[in-house]
């Protein structure tokens, strides 16, 4: 019999699919999307055909397959809008099909059922131990057998073939249709869905890839510190470092939350303190203003520099509420220089000696709290963007060695050098060094990519990663044609509200991209509600998903979108042999490197995407855009021709 469930339409054995009346799977599809359009219903009527002819087939060629199990129109938890057409579940083998009413072989189409594979494989407990297989069924003329990029793409006639010799290779247990419709599926949520979920007292997701990558280990690692240290009384500076899209910022709020939660918070006295232990510092203002526009709150995330400058320079005897302070992008705090440029016209009756580094106005701050402190800083690499960053994290061994209260330090092992040379007592745990990607999936080798190719050093090494890269359902591709990219993802989310998915562009691309419609001037991108760009809704007129606003790195870092498409310019071209960028249209004399900043802007743009990238190379002007768009194919970005992409192969 089918099975009765809220998360599929249909499901049961394929015996059962082949002999049950037509009009009546069909009614339980139309029950279960009630508001589908006629083109899927359409759509239903072709796959139900097909689905129960070769199903037959299949069964009369593999008696033993009669035995698996088919689910239709299975929604993927907590991803509303992603139906896979038909999961089918064999001996130890799991079969994502998907049906186009075409005989042609689009990309887009290969990235859907891909990524359906890639998800289920990586999060669902029902496909642990499995093979998961992408299946992509051409219902129209023309369709051809073949292998595309791991995705076995067949025409609608040849899917009982197909099935039968999928199900011939299988062995492993009895497919469990009960035990994959009642398994848990568990993603990565983004940055903001867990922010969401911390701050409503949500638990998070049991997420096997972040529990074997070490973020549940650094969180109680640096939980039990904090226990420690307020129960001792002492000043102690805890470093997380790791990789790019490694959890480091997730490791902060959940360690910022559960100090919140926590009930021992005692201090010397036994007395319970009244206010919030804990809160999470970014100087990132986008950032902050998307974590507070989602969560409706302006207290669980804090502007770091209005941290900074009512306790460590208005008013610099006043003791905050907090004991542990979360410090986002620790390498990134400014310098004492552009400390002074930035406050000493906001704040003219400062003495210049109050001017000091980010790291020195929050260790002076920490002095003051009278039983103790810690301070966590999550370190990141490459990626100071702004002047006054590149002071890095010298600045906070120096801070902590010219305090006037005893600091101590944990971290991971290699951090040790910097602070044992002045003096500081430093304890090592390579624990709280994330040296695994969490962000895109199976692709956490995307920032290897990146690296490689802002490198320049091998290009030829760039492309065996993008080849890894797409073998993980990461694609990367590169196109003269911005109506193109557009097209792409809009087709690539169809039928998705939850993704989100937008334009980025360098900050120095104004004059350049205008010619495309592209508004990156800084008047335009400050209109932008940062907020609303990367939490509306895709129908939102202010949404990311109307691809129609542009923002650039200052307004992305340390954000996330699905798919991006990155709207290269002409500050950051290929020449010869390596990377050139324009230099400063006025010289900063707080800017050490441009070139380096230039770099770092890149890589923040090129590392936005959970689900892949796409890179708009404009024609002109062609001496510098046409060999930046050789260099990415060189790097194994893939061409596209167009918004219907016919697919190699």
């Amino acid at each position: 019999m089918p099975v009765d469930s809220t998360t599929h339409a249909w499901a049961g054995a394929l015996q059962v699919l082949v002999s049950t009346p037509r009009r009546a799977i069909r009614a339980r599809l139309d029950a279960f999307v009630p508001d589908a359009a006629e083109a899927q219903r359409r759509a239903w009527d072709e796959e139900l055909e097909v689905l129960q002819a070769e199903g037959a087939k299949v069964i009369e060629l593999h008696p033993r397959a009669e035995e698996h199990a088919a689910v239709l129109e299975y929604t993927l938890p907590r991803e509303a809008g992603r139906r896979p057409d038909v999961v089918v579940l064999q001996n130890g083998r799991v079969v994502v099909l998907e049906f186009k009413q075409t005989g042609q072989l689009r990309r887009v189409d290969l990235d859907q059922v891909a990524a359906y594979a890639r998800d289920l494989a990586g999060y669902h407990s029902g496909c642990e131990g499995r093979e998961v297989v992408p299946l992509l069924v051409l219902c129209g003329h023309g369709a051809l057998s073949r292998v595309v990029d791991g995705v076995l793409v067949v025409p609608a006639a040849s899917l009982a073939s197909a099935l039968v010799e999928l199900a011939q290779q299988a062995d492993g247990p009895h497919p469990d249709l009960i035990g994959f419709l009642e398994g848990e599926y568990a993603p990565l949520p983004t940055l903001v869905a867990a922010a969401r979920m911390l701050f409503d007292n949500l638990p998070l997701p049991h997420v096997k890839r972040a529990r074997s990558a070490g973020v549940h280990d650094a969180v109680e690692r640096i939980l039990a510190e904090s226990r420690a240290t307020w129960d001792q009384g002492t000043r102690r500076l805890v470093l997380v470092t790791g990789v790019p899209g490694a959890g480091k910022t997730l490791v902060g709020l959940q360690v910022a939350h559960s100090a919140a939660l926590e009930h021992g918070f005692r201090f010397g006295t036994g007395r319970r303190r009244r206010g919030a232990p804990a809160t999470f510092l970014s100087g990132n203002g986008p950032l902050v203003q998307v974590l507070q526009h989602a969560l409706k709150s302006g207290t669980f995330v804090q502007d770091m520099h209005r941290f900074i400058r009512e306790y460590g320079l208005e008013h610099p005897d006043r003791i905050p509420t907090e004991r542990l302070i979360v410090f986002d992008e620790a390498q990134r705090a400014w310098d004492a220089a552009k400390i002074a440029d930035f406050y000493g016209k906001k704040l003219p009756g400062l003495a210049p000696s109050a001017f000091a580094s980010e790291p020195a106005l929050l260790t002076r701050i920490a002095d003051r709290l009278p039983h103790g402190a810690l301070v966590l800083a999550l370190v990141g690499q490459g990626q100071e963007i702004h002047t006054g960053e590149e002071g890095g994290m010298v600045q906070w061994a120096d801070a902590l060695a010219g305090s006037a209260q005893a600091w101590s330090v944990l971290g991971p092992p290699k951090q040790a050098g910097l602070f044992t040379s002045r003096g500081l007592t430093f304890e090592g745990d390579p624990v709280l060094d994330l040296d695994t990607g969490l962000r895109y999936h199976a692709a956490e080798e995307l920032h290897r990519w990146v690296e490689l190719v802002l490198d320049a050093q091998d290009l030829s090494s760039a492309k065996s990663v993008a080849d890894r890269l797409r073998a993980a359902a990461f694609p990367i591709y590169v196109t003269r044609d911005l109506g193109a990219g557009r097209g792409y993802l809009r087709d690539r989310f169809a039928g998705e509200p939850l993704r989100r998915y937008g334009l980025l562009a360098s900050s120095k691309s104004a004059r350049h991209l205008a010619d495309y419609g592209l508004d990156t001037d800084f008047q335009s991108t400050e209109r932008i509600r940062i907020g609303e760009w990367f939490n509306a809704e895709p129908v939102h007129p202010r949404s990311c998903c109307q691809l129609d606003s542009v923002v650039t790195e200052f307004q992305c870092q340390g954000l996330e979108l699905d798919l991006a498409v990155v709207c290269w310019s002409d500050d950051f071209w290929w020449e010869g042999d390596a990377w050139r960028s324009k230099p400063p249209f006025r010289l900063n004399p707080l800017i050490r490197d441009p070139h380096q900043l230039r770099t770092n802007a890149y890589r923040v743009l090129l590392t936005r995407g959970r689900e892949g990238l796409v890179l708009f190379v404009p024609p002109a002007p062609a001496a510098k855009m046409d060999a930046t768009f050789e260099a990415l194919l060189a790097a194994g970005a893939e061409p596209a021709r167009g918004r219907v992409e016919r697919a190699a192969g």
